[in-house]
């Protein structure tokens, strides 16, 4: 049982330099990206494409 709850609880933990990765991304290119649209410095379209490939 204790190895069962060992694979269930650690599988499932991120890296954290993953999570540095993720969250640098989302909180710098993202919020750029929102950020340059509501100024129309890009368009809609090229946002979207930037969004899909962060």
């Amino acid at each position: 049982m204790k190895k069962n709850m060992d694979s269930l609880y650690f599988g499932s933990l991120i890296p954290v330099t993953e999570l540095n990765e993720i969250v640098k991304t989302y909180s710098y290119d993202l919020a750029a990206t929102v950020y340059k649209v509501r100024r129309d410095e890009i368009s809609p379209s090229e946002a979207a494409f930037k969004i899909e490939h962060l």
